[in-house]
């Protein structure tokens, strides 16, 4: 019996590492804070089950979609990891 795990590169500020994820286990992938990573959460309490993942989101659902992942774009991804300036008015 095979069972395939996701082994995402993890960093939560301080230390860097892996995760083993359960492909169906993931509710939702969000950007983050800082550039260059995601957040990841599984099932279950956000709060808590939550991944930061040392990955841009555009790079981490490019590699998502090459091992079979599907993703409906309802528009607007497009710019998904571009940084967009915003007028301050100063």
């Amino acid at each position: 019996m095979s069972h395939k795990m996701l082994l995402l590169p993890v960093f939560d500020g301080q230390t860097m590492g892996a995760a083993a994820v359960a492909p169906g286990s993931i509710h939702m992938i969000r950007p983050a804070v800082m550039p260059g990573t995601c957040n990841v959460y599984i099932d279950g309490d956000q709060t808590v089950n939550a991944l930061g993942v040392y990955m841009d989101m555009a790079t981490l659902l490019k590699k998502l979609e090459e091992n079979g992942f599907e993703f409906l774009d309802l528009g607007g991804a497009k710019n998904i990891g571009m940084v967009q300036k915003q007028d301050s008015g100063h």
